[in-house]
């Protein structure tokens, strides 16, 4: 396995990903095409020819496509580290919590009696609610825009279902270790071994 030659910057460039936001209408046909191919692909006698079905596939997928071309694709991509790290340690909060002790105790007629009881402790949470936005504006990359203020606007304006859509995902980049080894098996481990070879 060779390495970077001396004097060469190392570098394992981020993840990305890319999350499409239909437009809103586009949504609406979705489930109207959807519901039509459920109905015509349905089990039990067929009261339309079998074509039926295919040509309501055929309907969805192409309205699929035409639907992602005015769809906004939104272009995240995972954080360093340290920002990451930086990040979450600003937006976590001591919060107060319940949490249940057991305890035992000898009786006076020598018998270990357990009790239970809730105690309040201190524990850090992160603020989801102010990370998320922050989280999703950093990871950004497209669609780009001038100011922060226009980024902004635009994640506002978002239903909460599309704004959870782009936090999981960014989410989702940093935390998630994705594939570690794409080749976990040597296939030459496979290759049938012979007494005749």
């Amino acid at each position: 396995m060779s390495g970077p030659a001396a004097g060469h910057r190392v570098e394992v460039r981020p993840r990305t990903t890319k999350v499409l936001l239909f437009q809103g209408e586009d949504r609406q046909r979705f489930e109207e095409l959807l519901a039509e191919v459920q109905r015509e692909a349905a089990p039990g006698p067929k009261r339309i020819a079998d074509t039926a079905a295919a040509d309501a596939v055929e309907a969805y997928n192409a309205f699929i496509d035409e639907a992602q071309e005015r769809a906004v694709t939104v272009l995240l991509r995972a954080l360093g580290r340290t920002k990451w790290r930086a990040m979450v340690a600003e937006h976590t909060r001591p919060v107060k919590v319940k949490r249940p002790v057991t305890e035992k105790r000898e009786a006076p007629d020598g018998a270990v009696v357990e009790t239970s009881r809730f105690v309040e402790v201190e524990e850090d949470q992160l603020d989801e609610p102010g990370f998320a936005p922050v989280l999703v504006a950093a990871s950004m990359l497209e669609p780009g825009f001038d100011t922060a203020v226009e980024r902004d606007e635009f994640l506002d304006a978002l239903s909460d279902a599309d704004f959870s859509r782009l936090y999981t995902a960014a989410w989702v980049l940093n935390q998630s270790s994705g594939v570690v080894d794409p080749k976990p098996l040597n296939v030459s481990d496979l290759t049938p071994s012979s007494d005749e070879t």
